[in-house]
């Protein structure tokens, strides 16, 4: 959906994206069927690379990397940028200092490095 190549698909990770080509237009969000795309601001290098609204239960039962809405994130965030909204952890990037002590509190790893590569 990107005409500029700004962003690229890949195997069992969230799209990787060119910050050097997107523009940022949202070309890609409004052309995802299932929603996963959002828009991150430049320079902010984490995600929640979950999308299931789902009850924690649920989504321990059909993926090991969901969010289970268990607030741990919420906890150890310093700038308390990070609310649980339809048992979805969401990160409010305006709040967000990049300090990274969500991704280290996530027990399931469904908050990732944005730019993580393949093992």
């Amino acid at each position: 959906a990107c005409p500029w190549g700004g962003i690229k698909a890949r195997e069992n990770l969230p799209p990787q994206v060119d910050e050097a080509k997107c523009i940022a237009c949202g070309l890609c969000v409004s052309a995802c069927p299932r929603k996963l795309i959002r828009i991150i601001p430049k320079g902010m290098d984490y995600i929640v690379a979950c999308s299931s609204h789902d009850r924690g239960k649920y989504v321990k039962r059909v993926c090991d990397v969901g969010c289970t809405a268990c607030r741990a994130c919420v906890k150890k965030c310093p700038e308390k940028a990070i609310t649980v909204e339809n048992n979805l952890a969401v990160i409010n990037y305006e709040l967000c200092k990049n300090r990274g002590e969500c991704l280290k509190a996530c027990p399931t790893k469904c908050i990732q490095w944005k730019n993580a590569q393949p093992s």
